[in-house]
């Protein structure tokens, strides 16, 4: 009975001690202590940063897996906290798959370098470490992963006073894009990467996109090479089943060809979102094994294999749902798969029916184009992704930028100097301070 009674007053202690630092009464020393008498933590572990942090901690936070019952069944959500000080500015990072990469004490993201922030990494909902038991897919939505973004950033003002700034790549990006739509006073500025704004399972404009990407000598070049890998398909497929075995990849729900067949499809979707040089397109006489190095490195085989459906299958029900994706244009290699479909809707999870409703995007597109506010948003002018851009032209309230020639991995730093100053300065504008210029 004493234990406990102690124990309820070190935590009162601690609270006290919370309320005293956020209101400038006292500078919090102990930040470990402080995060764990946040509301609705449940665990804290100390992790190793770099030069451009004082602190970082990996933090597991109780959440709701369905916010319009915050009384019923909860999940623990993943965050990884690099602290610098409490009234700088915070860059927290909406990702939209897992998040371990966060734990890697090298990692800074590039607005928390610019802007010399706070850094808060948030894992998706249903992805990594942040997945409910059981998994029900009905709460996997863009409007409960807002939601969980805003608990975060609800809970994290009690700590961090200063500009709030959110930020993805890619469906990181996208998940940024839907917090500020249903959240638009959690941040101050959003800056999304590479983040496809599609309206269909299966939307034209990524295929429409990659018939006038590049130059025409490029494109029949990817086409050739398509044609070569099917041809040579009795020599490479033993060759991917191989691979698969040393990697310890397995292939139930697609068979090892099937699989081939979708890689094969899939080759200039991957070809132009990550850069690959046109000159490096092996030539026909090639030997089997240098064919399929070069290939098995532009779409790898884990993707299509039952570990990479498992870990990806959350994206997949989203895209199937709300988010949309891309299909392909089977026409030409007919001859190849025969009269077989290769839908991407394939990849949903097992045994779930998937439904999907456009309106969601659409919400989310009318929004984009008249009422948000202090969005930037960044993509690479040879990225397939680029076809399904935010349409956010003639919004005056927000910024696009388009790095000629940029893949996937356009960022800030990868555009052109002009493009840059024109991103520091409607930074500074919208946050009321100065933004790092690199040399």
């Amino acid at each position: 009975m004493i234990y406990g009674m102690l124990k309820r007053f070190i935590k009162y202690l601690l609270v006290l001690l919370l309320a005293f630092a956020l209101s400038g009464s006292l500078v919090a020393q102990n930040l470990y202590e402080l995060l764990k008498v946040l509301p609705g933590i449940t665990d804290v572990q100390k992790m190793e940063t770099n030069a451009n942090f004082k602190e970082a901690y990996i933090i597991m936070l109780a959440q709701p897996v369905d916010h319009h019952n915050p009384a019923g069944p909860k999940f623990q959500q993943r965050i990884f906290l690099s602290h610098d000080g409490y009234d700088k500015p915070t860059v927290m990072v909406t990702e939209g798959y897992n998040a371990n990469y966060a734990a890697n004490p090298r990692y800074s993201e590039e607005l928390a370098r610019l802007l010399d922030a706070n850094q808060i990494v948030v894992e998706h909902r249903y992805f990594g470490k942040s997945v409910p038991n059981p998994k029900d897919w009905k709460y996997m939505t863009v409007e409960q992963a807002a939601a969980d973004h805003h608990a975060v950033v609800q809970l994290f003002k009690k700590l961090y006073t200063g500009k709030w700034i959110t930020t993805g790549i890619s469906k990181g990006g996208q998940t940024s894009i839907y917090h500020h739509y249903f959240y638009p006073n959690d941040m101050d500025a959003t800056v999304a990467y590479v983040a496809p704004i599609n309206f269909a399972q299966e939307d034209p404009r990524e295929d429409t996109f990659l018939q006038k990407v590049g130059d025409k000598s490029c494109r029949a070049h990817i086409f050739a090479f398509q044609q070569n890998v099917f041809k040579n398909k009795s020599k490479l497929l033993p060759l991917m089943i191989k691979d698969a075995e040393k990697r310890n990849l397995h292939f139930t729900h697609l068979s090892p060809d099937k699989a081939f067949n979708y890689m094969v499809l899939e080759y200039p979707f991957s070809f132009w979102q990550w850069g690959s040089d046109c000159d490096k397109i092996p030539a026909k006489n090639i030997s089997s094994e240098k064919l399929y190095d070069y290939f098995s490195n532009i779409v790898q085989p884990y993707y299509y294999s039952d570990e990479g459906m498992t870990a990806f299958e959350p994206f997949f029900y989203q895209a199937n749902t709300e988010l949309g994706y891309y299909g392909y244009d089977e026409k030409p290699f007919r001859k190849w798969l025969k009269n077989d479909d290769y839908p991407n809707t394939i990849f949903a999870p097992q045994g779930v029916t998937t439904v999907y409703h456009p309106e969601s995007m659409q919400k989310v597109d009318e929004w984009l184009q008249s009422k948000a506010t202090n969005l930037i948003c960044i993509y690479g002018g040879n990225d397939p992704w680029e076809a399904s851009a935010a349409r956010i032209d003639k919004n005056t309230n927000t910024l696009k930028m388009i790095g000629k020639g940029g893949s996937h991995a356009t960022r800030i730093a990868t555009l052109t100097k002009e493009q840059q100053e024109q991103i520091y300065s409607t930074l500074e504008k919208w946050l009321d301070m100065k933004v790092k210029h690199p040399k």
